[in-house]
């Protein structure tokens, strides 16, 4: 994704963003982690017995779709498969994506079958989350794969929860050398974002923008002839706020005749990806 620009006119106190969906069906992100040796069998994914694989992300980004090597035998119901966090010696309780994979999805051979999020997963590279499958029935199931010198993936352990209901735990580690077969992919974080509200200090001749983003990154006002720069910081998606302060000629202008129109670029860089510049007109007022 590459840098992007834009261009608007502020001429109301209020701007309303529009927030951007993936479109249904979109490709998927780039490939990330992934175990796909299969010499372990396949392990039953049941009411009382679910299954998790955690995992290291190596990529910044959107989780949108994971594969999972997968077989059904007269299933009934569909499976639950969640994006949580993780750790080292379990997987975690928080959701943090979910989608329903439908009967009709397996067959009574193993396969890789893919499973995408409405709503994709946010995951940082270097950070532990797990994937976990869950059914109130029985007949599901995950395949996995072992070596006989260390573990089949290094980035995360093989879980079993045999009681309690479906995803709740408590995990057990299963086999050390043995995890499940699975793809990750994510996608880079999106970069589109809005200039929002702009509230005026008329006793100041000064402004406030707001600028309304996806997710985590660095948002900087660009220091001008005309505008002093300014930074700040989103640490998830919503809306930050930059101050908008005249500097040289705009600034005599605006003492000398209670208004002038300044040019902004605002640059939202999110984490692990790529920046897009805003530019907008506004007018400071003086009174």
């Amino acid at each position: 994704m590459g840098r992007r620009a834009r261009t608007v006119l502020i001429t109301m106190a209020t701007a309303v963003a529009a927030a951007l969906i993936p479109a249904a069906g979109a490709s998927a992100g780039t490939l990330d982690q992934q175990q796909t040796i299969s010499n372990f069998g396949g392990l039953q994914v049941a009411g009382n017995n679910s299954k998790a694989q955690t995992f290291t992300a190596g990529l910044t980004g959107q989780l949108d779709q994971v594969d999972l090597a997968l077989s059904g035998m007269s299933v009934t119901t569909p499976m639950t498969v969640q994006i949580r966090d993780g750790s080292a010696t379990a997987p975690g309780n928080t959701v943090l994506a979910s989608a329903s994979v439908p009967t009709s999805a397996v067959t009574s051979s193993e396969s890789f079958v893919p499973i995408t999020f409405a709503s994709p997963a946010s995951v940082t590279a270097g950070t532990q989350y797990s994937i976990v499958a869950l059914n109130d029935s029985s007949g599901w199931f995950w395949y996995s794969g072992k070596t006989d010198t260390g573990s089949a993936y290094a980035g995360g352990k093989l879980y079993s929860s045999p009681s309690g209901p479906p995803g709740t735990g408590p995990w057990f580690e299963g086999n050390t050398m043995a995890d499940f077969e699975f793809k990750t992919y994510v996608a880079p974080p999106s970069n589109d974002f809005s200039l929002g509200k702009v509230t005026r200090n008329k006793r100041r001749g000064t402004a406030k923008v707001k600028v309304n983003v996806p997710g985590p990154g660095g948002v900087a006002l660009a220091e001008t002839k005309n505008v002093k720069g300014a930074n700040t910081r989103a640490e998830s998606a919503g809306t930050v706020t930059l101050p908008v302060r005249s500097r040289g000629t705009a600034r005599r202008r605006l003492d000398q005749q209670g208004t002038v129109r300044v040019g902004i670029k605002v640059t939202f860089s999110p984490d692990g990806g790529d920046p897009a510049v805003e530019t907008a007109r506004l007018k400071l007022v003086k009174r």
